[in-house]
């Protein structure tokens, strides 16, 4: 990238083509290399996107996204050279068919300084991950961001016990069906326990439980067989009181069936009441895991002050004549005026 113009440091590199700023970045080393370029435009860039993806570039292809900061558009191009020898010839096409659909689509990038919100700006910096026009004076006074690099830590949102009450609660409403029932017309149909896990998943999102699949899915699953063993607990107090035709206190049904169950042939009796129960779990499971996904906030790393001003680069690249020229001598006391 420096045969560009570009500056890099730690797989990142920031360069102006034909005036447009752009970053560019390795995510991806070794046989199979992977280079992603960034434009930042004010607009939409899906237009810009889809015809250039139309053209069937080989080993490169267009995205466009949308930039918080501005609220515009970023084009953004994925290139795969398929070695070490293309990659140059490859980078080189990129930026300037990036640059030449840009223009063609009558758009242009930020105006204003993302520090002072002022026009104008004579370098390219990393700002709020994007490679953006900034005052070099604000570059070095401006720049609220700590000293050096870091990874704020994951955080999860949600809480726990909203959580577990709410796979509590949603677990007795699946199984309210079910005990109604089994109370009017004496039976139960087993696949009727697909609603407990479907219900509990289901209140856990609503009432904001903590966003971990792990523990969704844990909660859900006690509370699930909690209240498909009080059915159970139910549906034997009324085999108990038609038994003897008498009208049996809850609490002695529930000692009688202790003393004439053990665990083996409990589970062997909700067997299949067990099957439908576990087959809602696993339809449940994939609403919590796209829960937690979604709730989970990814770690990012935020490149600090530092970095942002040593890999800064001028948008009008120096003229050979200001290169060439010789640097300033001050001058010394004894010649000063």
């Amino acid at each position: 990238m420096a045969e560009f113009g570009a500056g890099a440091a730690a797989g990142l590199a920031l360069g102006v083509q034909d005036g447009w700023p752009y970053s560019a970045q390795l995510v991806q080393a070794g046989d199979a290399p992977r280079l992603v370029f960034r434009f930042l435009v004010q607009g939409a860039a899906k237009r810009c996107a889809a015809q250039l993806n139309a053209q069937q570039t080989p080993h490169l292809r267009w995205l466009a996204e949308r930039d918080a900061e501005t609220n515009g558009g970023v084009l953004v191009a994925v290139y795969s050279p398929p070695s070490d020898f293309y990659a140059k010839s490859g980078v080189h096409s990129l930026l300037h068919q990036a640059v030449g659909a840009l223009h063609a689509e009558g758009l242009a990038p930020p105006g204003n300084c993302p520090l002072c919100h002022l026009p104008g700006g004579e370098e390219v910096a990393l700002l709020s991950g994007e490679a953006r026009c900034a005052h070099a004076a604000c570059l070095q006074t401006r720049l609220d961001l700590p000293a050096k690099n870091y990874t704020p830590p994951a955080r999860k949102k949600g809480n726990v016990a909203t959580g577990i009450l709410g796979a509590l609660l949603g677990a007795l409403l699946g199984a309210l069906p079910i005990w109604a029932l089994a109370l009017s017309r004496g039976t139960i149909y087993w696949m009727m326990y697909l609603l407990i896990p479907l219900m509990s998943g289901l209140l856990y999102r609503l009432l904001r439980g903590r966003a971990s699949a792990n523990l969704a899915g844990a909660a859900v699953l006690v509370s699930s067989l909690l209240a498909a063993f009080c059915v159970e607990l139910v549906w034997n107090w009324l085999l108990v009181s038609a038994a003897l035709g008498v009208s049996v206190p809850f609490w002695g049904s529930v000692e009688y069936y202790f003393q004439s169950n053990t665990a083996l042939t409990a589970l062997y009796e909700m067997r299949f009441c067990l099957l439908a129960l576990i087959a809602g779990f696993l339809v449940v499971s994939i609403l919590l895991r796209r829960y937690a996904a979604a709730g989970n906030q990814v770690p990012k790393t935020v490149y600090g002050a530092e970095f942002v001003r040593s890999t800064a680069v001028p948008l009008t690249p120096p003229t050979q004549e200001e290169e060439d020229a010789p640097a300033a001598v001050p001058p010394k006391e004894e010649d000063a005026p």
